[in-house]
């Protein structure tokens, strides 16, 4: 028979919410337990107050007509028949009898270690009854978590594709246009705004004395130059030269990146090696970055590596 003036569908609700269901005998062992591990009401009232969050509900008990075994009776009664209010706490007045393990309290009694061994008794009988039970519920709380984790992860997941999907559009937009001139500047905002999505702190074209620099960024602590090309044949050796002196005259650990779109030719790979402080990337390799086969910061990574290996400044990622 359900209370009167509630709705069927509120209380189904509720008994979702005290899944998984504690058992009669774990209650009447947490009731007794309770009951047992303070002397006075007081210092079972206080340890009440710190368990349960919503402690309004310990303020409405009659402390000074009943036993201390009757107020925990009425008290945890009142939780389980409302759970919608009280399951958190229920649940965390659970743990902390579970794990109660300080009775320096009695000893300040008479007979304190008689009172000590009661307590504990009482405290081990409800141990080994919601044992499994708070197994369970811990394995269903860790579950969830990992849903949330996992539901995170694939919404985080879902709107990278979705991002470098944007990228990729634009980039595909840029290949379409006839207008080289405003496809270079857009080319630029481009990679500033790809180079930012990777957080890898991109600083706009700027000019030093004279000497323009189409753009820098930072990865894995190491600051970068940028040279950024889009030409109808591939970069020859003289425009290799002139962003490696770029970089020369910078700093000792600043290197460089070349993106050209239509690649190098034979003499600006073959000339550039030993000693040299950039790396180059092309369309193929942007390519790889937008189809999502690799990211942004891990092919520059490998490109750096392989070069710091082996001197080529130009390695095909495969992936």
């Amino acid at each position: 028979m359900r209370a009167a003036g509630i709705p069927i569908q509120k209380i189904t609700e509720w008994r979702k919410m005290m899944t998984p269901k504690i058992s009669a005998n774990t209650l009447m062992s947490l009731k007794n337990a309770l009951s047992k591990i303070y002397w006075y009401k007081n210092d079972l009232r206080s340890f009440l107050k710190y368990c349960i969050k919503n402690d309004a509900i310990v303020a409405v008990i009659d402390w000074d007509g009943n036993s201390k075994f009757e107020i925990v009776s009425e008290l945890i009664d009142r939780m389980v028949q409302r759970p919608d209010l009280y399951s958190n706490d229920l649940m965390e007045l659970l743990r902390n009898v579970y794990n109660f393990s300080d009775y320096s309290h009695f000893r300040r009694l008479d007979d304190g270690d008689k009172k000590i061994a009661f307590a504990k008794e009482a405290v081990e009988a409800f141990r080994k009854s919601c044992g499994d039970f708070l197994e369970q519920e811990n394995n269903q709380k860790q579950a969830e978590e990992n849903k949330k984790k996992f539901e995170a992860q694939r919404k985080n997941t879902l709107d990278y594709n979705k991002k470098i999907d944007e990228f990729k559009e634009r980039f595909y937009t840029l290949v379409k246009s006839e207008n080289s001139q405003k496809r270079g500047y857009q080319f630029e905002e481009f990679l500033g705004d790809l180079f930012a999505f990777f957080d890898l702190s991109p600083r706009s074209s700027f000019k030093i004395q004279g000497e323009q620099i189409d753009g820098s960024f930072t990865h894995d602590n190491t600051d970068y130059l940028i040279e950024a090309k889009w030409k109808q044949e591939p970069i020859d050796r003289s425009d290799i030269d002139i962003f490696e002196a770029k970089v020369s005259r910078k700093l000792k650990t600043t290197l460089g990146l070349f993106i050209s779109i239509s690649g190098f030719n034979s003499s600006a790979v073959s000339t550039a090696g030993s000693g040299r402080s950039i790396i180059l990337m092309d369309g193929a390799d942007l390519t790889q970055v937008l189809e999502n086969r690799i990211s942004l910061p891990e092919l520059i990574f490998m490109k750096r590596r392989h070069a710091a290996e082996t001197g080529e400044i130009l390695y095909r990622v495969i992936v």
